[in-house]
């Protein structure tokens, strides 16, 4: 398990902190199962057959012509997928530690690799708030989720699929995933078991003509990283274990910080 950490803005760094966690399918932090027969396996298990279901019926979409409702359907559910904060994007990265004290003790710290323009101090304070408001966040969409459960699934009995079920489920399997993530980061911030590591490689990625005999200079376009260089910088954290969903991520976070301005 690897967190990486990179400034989307010049001017305002510590506000615009894009954060991405890659966990490779071995890695000791991936979640073990619950144990076969326990409540907590029999609700996660149908969870997350529920939630795998209403990803394929959402892919199926994409075959659709986009002048039919279903291809308007999914062209519009995915401009809803694109609001979503980057921030949240980052905790359905992050896995649910059952155990973090012995996965630490038995494996060392977590490491955060970011480049050098970012001071450790300003990390550690942007990742506090973020995990500190998103906490509340999804324990209220949480509960706000299985509440509207009921008047989703009485939908039903409108002809054609019930979409506000299969949105109502997606936005339930998401805060429940988002919030027990923010707790595990919650928990190794309040623990001090993130290794905080400066990276040269990043840091190039933020400047032009490095090796060329040229003054350096940053890439910031109108103070935001911009797009052209967004596959540039996804590549090399990618080489450091930023995983090939990065690309993507970081995309949408400098999207949504456009939109912003």
């Amino acid at each position: 398990m690897k967190l990486i950490a990179l400034p989307l803005s010049k001017s305002s760094p510590a506000k615009n902190i894009f954060f991405h966690c890659h966990l490779p399918s071995n890695s000791p932090f991936a979640p073990a199962p619950f144990p076969a027969g326990s409540l907590q396996h029999n609700l996660y298990s149908r969870l997350e057959k529920v939630g795998t279901s209403a990803v394929k019926y959402w892919d199926s979409l994409s075959t659709q012509p986009e002048s039919s409702i279903r291809g308007r359907i999914y062209s519009t559910g995915n401009s809803i997928l694109d609001r979503i904060s980057s921030e949240e994007w980052f905790l359905k990265e992050v896995p649910k530690l059952n155990n973090p004290r012995q996965l630490v003790d038995k494996f060392g710290k977590v490491s955060l690799c970011h480049p050098r323009r970012l001071d450790q101090s300003l990390i550690q304070s942007q990742l506090h708030q973020l995990i500190s408001k998103r906490l509340k966040i999804h324990q209220r969409g949480l509960y706000l989720s299985v509440a509207a459960l009921p008047a989703s699934i009485a939908f039903s009995i409108v002809p054609g699929p019930n979409l506000p079920l299969f949105y109502n489920i997606f936005r339930l399997h998401a805060h429940y995933t988002a919030f027990h993530a923010a707790k595990s980061i919650s928990w190794l911030i309040e623990n001090n078991a993130i290794s905080y590591e400066q990276d040269d490689v990043l840091e190039h990625c933020f400047i032009t003509n490095v090796n060329e005999g040229l003054p350096e200079e940053d890439i910031y376009v109108n103070d935001i990283v911009p797009e052209s260089l967004i596959l540039r910088i996804a590549k090399a954290a990618e080489n450091y274990g930023g995983g090939p969903g990065l690309h993507q991520e970081l995309d949408r976070a400098v999207r949504q910080l456009h939109s912003m301005k």
